[in-house]
């Protein structure tokens, strides 16, 4: 959590932290919807960064080390630990940017063996990718960097349907497709990746300028069709969450469903597991799935897609949740099954909060 400036120019510095919240998954709350009493969670530690917290996420591989993104251009590893009343300790710290570059997003995921990547995006427009040992990420065998928004660049995905694939958003409103990125991002360089020497010639195989009017910031790929094309949800400053569809032929994307959410769409979480999806799709079989947004200044809305065969799709608004000023974030947490109440957390800018309630 942290103050943050522009990234436009000189960034000032900023304080930030990490915070361990202890939240139970058996609370009963008086309403469906609704902030949880403050006595049910717990705060367990704190740890002042020394820079602004831009994302978070964790460890692919079910381990309790997570990697955040700093406001100094950092990209730091934590392991959450109970020892002796110490949840976090800090692992390693990778200097990848200078100047006022910051990273503002991350996906992290896990390859062949022991090694991961993670894919940032940059508040210079660049995207970049680093690779390491998933049991020592201070191991980072190399770094690339590329040149690919003209503002800022928000979101960056790899497609979990097609690891070739990666997906990158910016201010720009310009929705990027890459094919097979770990051929083509030429720079290399040993454990560091300055923003400073991004190629700048290099270009996606798909540039969409159309179908966003302002900054793309969430991109949640969701499986293929029948057809064996490419299905992504899209979130946008436009306030519209879009389903999307690639049409290989004419190498573009096509809109097939969208709605105005009434804010920003900033960030895209699934209530449900997306495992059954995939197969539901490739064989036409209709299906509902849950999702929820968080839209900024209209706060997180829970949100339903719906899928009914033959390209026919549909979305729709489920409930609202009060209480929140500037919501840049909202998750699920873990539950066994898809079935019954499920527990998120939200964050609020503005108010500086956490936000615990169930659906």
């Amino acid at each position: 959590m942290a103050d943050t400036a522009s990234a436009g120019g000189e960034i000032p510095r900023v304080e930030g932290d990490v915070e361990v919240i202890a939240a139970s998954t058996s609370i009963t709350l008086d309403e469906p919807i609704c902030c949880a009493a403050s006595s049910q969670h717990l705060l367990r530690e704190v740890i002042r960064t020394g820079f602004g917290v831009l994302d978070l996420k964790s460890s692919p591989r079910g381990t309790d080390m997570f990697a955040v993104a700093g406001s100094n251009g950092n990209l730091v590893f934590y392991f959450i630990q109970n020892i002796n009343g110490v949840y976090l300790r800090e692992f390693c710290s990778i200097d990848l940017c200078r100047g006022s570059v910051i990273i503002t997003y991350l996906d992290w995921v896990s390859t062949v063996g022991e090694k991961d990547k993670i894919a940032m995006a940059c508040s210079d427009g660049t995207l970049g990718v680093v690779h390491f040992d998933a049991r020592d990420p201070s191991s980072c065998s190399s770094t690339s960097f590329v040149s690919i928004h003209i503002q800022q660049a928000w979101y960056v995905a790899w497609d979990g349907f097609d690891e070739q694939r990666l997906y990158s958003g910016g201010d720009d409103a310009h929705f990027c497709t890459f094919e097979d990125p770990l051929i083509v991002l030429p720079r290399t360089n040993q454990g560091r990746g300055p923003s400073d020497e991004a190629i700048a010639d290099f270009q996606p195989s798909v540039r969409d300028k159309r179908t966003h009017t302002y900054g793309v910031t969430a991109i949640v790929p969701i499986g293929k069709g029948t057809d064996g094309e490419s299905i992504v949800l899209t979130g946008s400053y436009d306030n519209r969450l879009r389903i999307l569809r690639r049409r290989k032929a004419v190498l573009s994307w096509q809109t097939i469903a969208e709605t105005d959410l009434g804010g920003g769409v900033w960030r895209i979480s699934f209530l449900e597991h997306l495992t059954n999806i995939q197969e539901a799709l490739s064989t036409g079989v209709s299906f509902n799935i849950r999702l929820v947004a968080s839209c900024m200044q209209d706060g997180p809305k829970i949100v339903e897609v719906g899928f009914e065969g033959d390209s026919n799709w549909s979305i729709r608004t489920l409930a609202r949740v009060p209480g929140h000023q500037l919501n840049y974030a909202t998750i699920a947490m873990p539950h066994q099954t898809d079935h019954g109440p499920r527990t998120l957390v939200s964050t609020d800018f503005t108010n500086r909060q956490a936000h615990v309630w169930r659906f």
